[in-house]
């Protein structure tokens, strides 16, 4: 028997994070999967997942059932407008996930769609590789994105609609006073003119009746006169050359002048849609008398005959006009209300721009979001003067198919443009669905496609595949520009995006994994390089991942191994990796209250292929089926001293009381995992035998003494042996959950061998 006296043990092992390298420190593990740190610094198995909703609880029609995993689209939870929301994309429908009372026994009301018609959100490409579904949070509520460059949508908790506009409204028709003429008409001079020359004068309305100008009260019985609510007329450009009056009152003259207008549509968001075209032309002829003066002096002299010219007071605006606008398109779903917008006088204001025409008829007041507040009325009387019009018109331009979005600095960015994947776009301010012209910025001037969108302090975070860059304000303060951060770091995986309680963000880049902080890039994964080697490259862009607020790791889900699915978790906790099995997840968001929930699409990996589910994460509820394998094993212990033999004797396991039940020790000896040289499959290993607990599900609350106690650690004895090795590997496995806190092993000199020790 070999003398004690002659062993030495290993330091205490607490293994705590894996790394793929051969050659690594003996407190680094060879693999840690499926285990979790706790806040008291141990490792944990992790927990099953439980289903938000069991299968077939989704309502009477069996579409609406879990769907195929290929065909799911992402999950996203957000506390808006303080209500709970769970959205998920599958198939063709968005729904939000809304739970009964605990009293309430129907099923269907906790599966509500939120759009009704068949088609409306098309399908998710079945088993195609792209981004999963992004949501985003704002203010006033969530952007919700198909892949597929699909129309974006907008939903509030109450309302659910297309995100801003993508067509132009039609223009509007302009109907104003035609132009007639009175012949030979005797200038007050009493002279004839000449055959021909006449002098212009507004003669008849428009087709449609519609006024001339705004007579007096005296000649109000006249033909196509506006009812007197409306007053005279105020648009149109008055000269003082209108001639002296018998009283010796210069009288104005009306020039000729043009007006033209445009129509937007507001949403019951606030999105404004790009602008009509501009109308027709509405033309105001030169005029010097008012009609009803015309209207008088016809009444007065023979038809056809020359008569003098009224030389009675002409006020200003008894020459001014009113214009009217019809034909004005009424907007699609969602629609609340049109913007009218109107030219000035554009021969004589010396501006041809659009400005905003008020509902009221204050000066410079633009108060009202909209000049039309409603989707009912097609006709607009306009006598809103010009020196009213101050507000110049919002040009916006349609919303482009697009496949990410994220906000930062007030605005809605979108990126990944349909016609443009290399470019992306704010949006206004506080209209999270208008996006202005002569806005869009290219990061990358050699056009790669934008892949990644993150907020971060200081501005927002673009990525390409090989390169980042950081969109910041202009000094100018309204314009944005792209600095460089790195021409060699990209992001892969737009969801594999996600911020830990540190404050640095962690993603998936084409050469690993990657952390942003403090203005600095660096790569964190060198140890799990030989896992990284194995992703699926053509499925990456569907990574996922979260922040665990509780275990405090960043969890991203991968595919492994030719997998179609993201099947491998990989977990940092900011010093090192672990990994994580059992599930093959399609998206993954925490959620946004004190629960620290992490909801996930997917499928259990021993279920069958095509059947999908909406979990929470590590909270078993017995509604999944599933055995996972709890493993931790450790690196080759001692390869520093390879070239001297030694025994490994013992084993000391310092476990926390979990169950009754068994684990699994493998060891493996000199670099060759290919034989189990020692195994031990014995019970007991989970608890003291010297002070046994009570275990859950076989203890009886009113036996005995059994009562609730926190769980201890406890060191538990293992004899192994392993002789005359180089070096050496110890596996712990089980399928039922323990916790490990740390390790050591007694080892014995070869005794002979170079380097042996005699005792």
């Amino acid at each position: 028997m070999a003398d004690e006296r002659s062993r030495f043990s290993t330091e205490v092992l607490t293994l705590r994070s894996e790394s793929g390298k051969i050659i690594e420190a003996s407190s680094i593990a060879s693999k840690i999967e499926n285990m979790e740190p706790t806040p008291e610094g141990t490792l944990r198995s992790v927990q099953n997942p439980g289903d938000v909703i069991p299968v077939g609880s989704f309502g009477s029609t069996s579409l609406y059932k879990p769907a195929n995993v290929n065909r799911m689209g992402g999950v996203f939870h957000a506390r808006l407008k303080g209500r709970d929301i769970l959205l998920m994309h599958h198939r063709k429908k968005l729904a939000e996930i809304r739970f009964n009372s605990p009293r309430s026994s129907a099923d269907d009301s906790q599966y509500t769609l939120l759009n009704q018609e068949d088609g409306d959100l098309n399908a998710v490409g079945e088993g195609e590789p792209q981004f999963p579904t992004q949501f985003e949070l704002t203010d006033k509520g969530i952007v919700f994105v198909p892949q597929d460059y699909q129309r974006a949508w907008f939903y509030d908790g109450q309302i659910i609609g297309k995100l801003g506009y993508d067509t132009a409204p039609s223009p509007p028709i302009g109907l104003g006073p035609e132009t007639g003429v009175i012949p030979k008409v005797r200038h007050s001079q009493g002279e004839p003119v000449e055959d021909g020359d006449y002098h212009s004068v507004v003669k008849a309305a428009n087709s449609s009746g519609y006024i001339l100008d705004g007579a007096s009260s005296g000649y109000r019985e006249a033909q196509n006169h506006l009812h007197e609510s409306f007053g005279k007329g105020r648009l149109g450009t008055l000269s003082d050359a209108g001639g002296i009056s018998e009283e010796g009152k210069q009288n104005p003259l009306l020039l000729k002048g043009s007006y033209q207008a445009s129509v937007q549509f507001v949403d019951y968001w606030g999105n404004l849609s790009p602008l009509s075209p501009r109308s027709n032309e509405v033309v105001i002829e030169t005029q010097t008398d008012p009609w009803w003066h015309i209207q008088a002096r016809e009444a007065e002299d023979p038809p056809h005959q020359p008569y003098k010219h009224d030389k009675r007071n002409v006020e200003g605006d008894d020459l001014l006009k009113h214009i009217f606008w019809a034909h004005i398109p009424i907007g699609p779903k969602g629609t609340i209300g049109r913007r009218l917008y109107r030219t000035k006088d554009t021969v004589n204001s010396g501006t041809a721009k659009l400005f905003f025409v008020p509902a009221n008829v204050g000066y410079g007041q633009v108060s009202a979001f909209a000049t039309i507040p409603d989707g009912i009325t097609e006709v607009w009387p306009d006598n809103v003067p010009d020196g009213f019009l101050t507000a110049e018109a919002q040009k916006a331009i349609p919303v482009p198919g697009f496949k990410l979005c994220r906000l930062a600095m007030g605005r809605l960015w979108i990126a990944n443009l349909e016609d443009e994947p290399g470019a992306l776009i704010p949006s206004l301010p506080n209209r999270y669905g208008t996006f202005a012209p002569g806005t869009k910025i290219k990061p990358d001037p050699s056009g790669g496609h934008i892949t990644g969108l993150w907020n971060v302090a200081g501005g927002l975070l673009a990525f390409t595949t090989h390169s980042m860059y950081l969109v910041t304000p202009n000094d100018d303060g309204t314009s944005f520009r792209a600095a460089t951060l790195s021409t060699d770091v990209g992001c892969v995986a737009p969801s594999s995006l996600a911020n830990r309680d540190d404050g640095s963000t962690v993603w998936l880049g084409a050469e690993g994994f990657y952390q942003y902080k403090d203005g600095q890039v660096g790569l964190i994964s060198k140890e799990i390089n030989e896992t990284l080697r194995r992703i699926n490259k053509g499925r990456a862009l569907q990574a996922c991942a979260a922040y665990d607020s509780e275990s405090k790791e960043y969890r991203c889900w991968v595919p492994l191994d030719a997998s179609t699915l993201n099947n491998h978790c990989l977990s940092y906790d900011g010093e090192g990796w672990r990994s994580r099995t059992g599930e093959s997840i399609v998206s993954v968001c925490a959620s946004k209250d004190y629960r620290k929930y992490l909801f996930a699409m997917g499928k259990v990996s021993d279920q069958g292929d095509s059947q999908g589910h909406l979990f929470v994460l590590d909270r078993d509820n017995g509604q999944v089926e599933q055995t996972k394998t709890y493993v931790i094993e450790t690196s080759w212990i001692e390869w520093q001293r390879s070239s001297t033999r030694k025994t490994a004797k013992t084993l000391y396991l310092n476990l926390r009381e979990s169950f009754e039940g068994s684990l699994d020790i493998k060891v493996y000896r000199d670099w060759r995992k290919a034989d189990v040289i020692y195994r031990d499959t014995s019970k007991g290993l989970t608890y003291s035998p010297e002070d046994v607990p009570a275990f859950w599900g076989s203890a009886e609350w009113e036996a005995g003494d059994s009562r609730w106690v926190r769980k201890r650690p406890f060191w538990k004895r293992v004899d192994i042996e392993i002789p005359s090795c180089e070096v050496y590997k110890i596996r712990i496995e089980s399928q039922e959950p323990f916790e490990f806190v740390g390790m050591t092993i007694d080892e014995e000199p070869k005794i002979g061998g170079r380097g042996s020790r005699i005792p």
